[in-house]
This record gives C-alpha cells, structure tokens and sequence, in this order.
C-alpha cells in the first residue's frame, strides 16, 4: 500500500574523462576531466530516487523533490574529500497524494518532528570501478554509517553560459526497520531493504 524509502548519499555511473580541469580553468567540450575544488550541489539538475518492493510481487520507486549541498573529491588528497547532503523529508513524491501523506506521517519520515534527512561522508574510499562512500545517514533522529558505490560522470566547462560543472552519481542501500519505520515490515508486505540512487550535479562553490 504505501511506500517508503529513501536515502542520502552521493556519486556514480559512467565516467567521462579526457584532459584534467584544474579549478577555475576548465576545458571546453563535450568532455573533460576532473576537478578538485569544491562544488555546491544544483539541486534543479540533482536527483534521488529509491525502490522498495510491494507484497513481494513488484518493485516501486519514488523520489525527492529537493536536495541541497556541496563536495569535494580529490583523489591525490582523498582524505580532504567529502560529500554532504541535506534533503527536506517533505520533498518526498510517489505521484499519489494520499501515499505521500502517509509517508509523511508517523509510520514513515514523521516530518513535522524530523523535517531534514541528511548524509555526511566520513570516507571517501578510490576503487577500480570508481569510490566508496561511507558516511553518516541521519533519518527520523537515528544516525547510522551507509557505504554508497560511486562514479564520476564528468567534468567540464560546456560554454561560458553554463560555466563549469561537476558530477557523480552513487548507490546504496539500508533497511528502514533500522530508522524506526516498521510499518508493514511484518512478513516482508513493504520491503525492509531500500534501494537508492543519488545523481549530484554541482557548480563551484563560492569562496
């Protein structure tokens, strides 16, 4: 019947790389590399969306509405990288009134007492694939450490109009029993496990 889920996190898919952009000075074209200053997330051109099953006969997905941010990633100094997110539990959209109310209440994201669901990374980790993100996912009042999969999308200055851009796109999962939201647990009726997926785009970061 309804739908939860959700989850912060940053970073993954496909990376476009050619020459390295340094900062300020960045390539133009239709790809380029990367980036090691600080990026202020677009929240117009951001995405999350997450699935959870439904009487373990389909899969359902929903989304948020709003994320806000910033990150940084720097693979020679990967311990000065981070990513962190805020998104208002309020955004939360299924495309069904009635089920975004009940998401909203109590048996889900309890939004009048917990309004924000946030992710802080604690460790940004290089792979062969691209990076592992641990952090801290904080829903409902509860903080608990995710681990998101995450790749770099691309880097580059597409024309003076748009500027220079950033982005990552990241998975993971987590089991929402574990932030309070037990509703239809019971037998599996509403998935425990969540899968999400966060698509970041950012501009630099005014300093």
């Amino acid at each position: 019947m309804l739908v939860k889920g959700f989850a912060v996190c940053v970073f993954a898919a496909g990376a476009w790389v050619a020459a390295p952009v340094q900062d300020g000075s960045a390539k133009t074209g239709a790809a380029a590399g990367r980036s090691t200053q600080e990026f202020k997330i677009d929240g117009v051109h951001s995405s999350i969306v997450f699935r959870v099953t439904h009487l373990g006969a389909s899969a359902f997905w929903g989304r948020f509405n709003k994320i806000s941010g910033s990150f940084k990633v720097d693979d020679a100094k990967l311990g000065e990288s981070f990513i962190k997110i805020e998104v208002p539990a309020d955004s939360i959209d299924t495309n069904n009134a009635g089920r975004d109310k009940h998401l909203k209440s109590q048996d889900f994201f309890a939004v009048v007492e917990y309004p924000k669901v946030t992710f802080a990374s604690t460790k940004v980790e290089k792979t062969s694939r691209g990076y592992n993100i641990t952090g801290d996912l904080t829903l409902r009042g509860v903080k608990k450490p995710v681990v998101a999969t995450a790749k770099h999308i691309g880097t580059l200055k597409m024309s003076e109009r748009f500027g220079l851009r950033s982005g990552y796109e990241a998975e993971f999962t987590f089991k929402r029993t574990d932030f309070g939201m037990k509703y239809m647990s019971k037998g599996e009726a509403l998935g425990d496990q969540v899968k999400v997926i966060v698509a970041v785009e950012g501009v630099p970061a005014k300093k």
